[in-house]
Formats: C-alpha cells, structure tokens, sequence
C-alpha cells in the first residue's frame, strides 16, 4: 500500500499523486493561476501590516474561488473514500479547525478498524482546507487569550498544543507585541460613547526596582477609558491625564469622582472644567477595583520590565477587557450569552479573524 502525506501545496500534491494526475499538471496549475490566487504580496513594515490587515480578506476570498476552480479542473468532484477505493492509495492531509482551534487530519479508510469518518470529503475542499492558511486566525486566538486571561507566553503555547497548533511561546510573543496593539486600536473604534461620569484613580506600580504611578480612568460603567504610567503623582501627571482623555473622548465629564488628592482639583481648575468633582475613598471604588485585574497580570508577569512595556500591554488588556467585560452578576444567562456572543463578533471583526 501506498500512502501520500502532505500539507497546503504537499497536500495539493499529495492528493494529484494519489488521483495520478501528472506533477506537470500541478506546476502549470500555479503558473496559470497563480497570479489569481496569490494576488496580493506579503506586507512590510508596521504601515503595510495595518493596510493588509483590511484588504487581505478581499483578496483571500478571490484567491479562493480561483483556487477552487483549478482544482475542480483537476481533480473532479472525486472524494477521499472513492480515491481509496479506486487506487488504492493512502491519504493523510493536515488541516486546522479553526472553530475548535485544533489540529484536524483528513485520512482515507486505509486503517482497521476506521470510522470513516472523510470518506465523503471531496479531494477539492480538502485541497482547500489544507492550503487554507490558519495562521491569521490562530495568531487572533493567541492574542485574545495572552490579553483575556492571567497566562503567560507558555501557557498559551501549552493551550494552543492541547489542540494540536505547535506555536512556539517565542511565536506569541512577538504576535502579541506586533499585533496586539492594531486589534486594540480596532476594537477601540468599534466602542460606543462612554457615560459623562469619570472615575480616576493612580496606584504604584515597580518596574525595574524604581516606582512609577499608574494613573486610570473608567466610565459609571466600568470602560476603561485610557490609563497612563508616569514617574510622578502630582498636578502635572493628573492634568496629562485630563488632557489625554478630554483629546480621545471628544467631550467633557459631567461629573469627576476622584480620591481626595489634591492635584485632581488643581488639574480639574486648570482645564476650566464645569465637571461636579465628587471625591472620597468609597465613592471611587468603580475606579479602585478596575485595577485588581492589573494587579494580577503584574504578580504573572513577575512585575513590568520597563514602563513602555507597560504601557503598551496595559493598553492592549483594556481594549480587550472592554469588548468582553459583560458584568455578568447584573444580567439574565440568556442575555450574557448575547452579549458575550456580540464580543465575539466584534473581535472576529476588528482582527478579520
């Protein structure tokens, strides 16, 4: 018996060699479509990630109906149990599956014993499946659990094995630091307009032995609305603050609820805010316990290395924990399934996933 393995253009082969039609075939396959398949080239640089993280889907799709359409030319409507059959020549083509985010194998009957389970696979959607290019979707996945969850980079890559991806936690790293920042930016966009109720609030934070504050700020709702690390906890560092939030959000607060630290009043006064300024400790606490989940992430991660870095992961964990803080205890189970249904449709759509 003979078997054939292979993956995206090895699994097209693979399935060619299998079916016996001429290698020759397969190369002038590419040569003729090629330029219809693969119609728009690898990005370079920050700017060209940030363009093809749009446009790509666009030309995925056209690439996959003309790859379809060739491979339909070659192989017919033939599936993986007649191939067996007929040939008497066995498959195994690798694949991912995405909706469970493992590893999937499509294997002709050629083992005792088998379920038969692709039998009625045609040769053609394995072919697709196969060449299918997961790695966007897996890098989305990556990133949505390293930010979603108290995980480190191995942790992740232990989770991604579980279902079968063998992702380096190297890999996650550098998808987190390249990519986590342009889906934050996404998601982001897609928020609605918060509440006209600021609640700020500024903790210590060590990064490399010094002590730096985090400065934040959240809606009546609990959104994160920005956050900033800075060396001081004064008038300068609270007014930065202000300004920032004032430049993003578009409008002023109605209402300012602080702690009773004065360089929110000599801050509030020096931006000529209207804003009712309400200060104690029990009033701020929406803004105090927005931190725990920071906290947290700072005891993972064995403290911040740096205060860029900081920033930037901080940065990325509050868009995400915005688009998928449900504050479950206030709703029904029926509604926090929409809702959590609706986070997910908003990531899939701001990482084209």
């Amino acid at each position: 018996m003979r078997a054939d393995v292979g993956t995206s253009t090895g699994g097209i082969i693979a399935c060619a060699l299998a079916t016996g039609v001429p290698l020759s075939d397969i190369t002038a396959l590419y040569v003729q479509h090629g330029r219809a398949i693969f119609s728009r080239p690898l990005p370079t640089g920050v700017v060209g990630f940030a363009a093809d993280h749009w446009k790509r889907p666009d030309s995925l799709a056209t690439g996959t109906a003309s790859l379809r359409a060739a491979l339909i030319e070659k192989l017919g409507a033939r599936t993986v149990g007649e191939t067996y059959t007929e040939r008497g020549i066995a498959l195994a083509i690798t694949a991912v599956e995405m909706s469970q985010h493992r590893g999937w194998v499509f294997k002709t009957p050629h083992l005792e014993g088998t379920n038969h389970r692709d039998d009625n696979y045609t040769l053609v959607d394995v072919c697709l499946a196969t060449s299918a290019a997961p790695m966007a979707m897996s890098r989305a996945h990556a990133v949505w659990l390293y930010a979603r969850f108290t995980l480190s980079y191995r942790d992740v890559e232990e989770l991604l094995a579980e279902r079968g991806l063998d992702i380096s936690y190297e890999t996650i790293r550098r998808w987190v630091l390249k990519f986590g920042p342009l889906f934050a930016r996404e998601l982001r966009r897609r928020r609605s307009r918060p509440t006209s109720q600021w609640h700020l609030d500024e903790m210590a934070v060590m990064i490399s032995g010094k002590q730096f504050w985090l400065w934040r700020a959240v809606d009546s709702e609990g959104e994160v609305l920005d956050l900033l690390v800075q060396r001081r906890r004064n008038k300068a560092a609270a007014t930065k603050l202000m300004r920032i939030l004032l430049k993003k959000q578009g409008f002023a607060p109605k209402v300012l609820v602080t702690d009773k630290l004065r360089s929110y009043g000599a801050a509030k006064s020096e931006l000529g805010l209207s804003a009712r300024h309400e200060q104690g400790l029990r009033k701020n606490n929406r803004s105090e316990n927005s931190h725990q989940p920071v906290r947290r992430r700072e005891f993972k991660m064995q403290k911040f290395k740096s205060p860029g870095s900081a920033q930037r992961f901080l940065s990325v964990h509050a868009a995400v924990h915005n688009t998928f803080n449900t504050q479950r205890h206030l709703t029904s189970r029926t509604t926090l399934r929409l809702l959590r249904s609706g986070a997910f449709d908003t990531w899939r759509t701001a990482t084209a996933a």
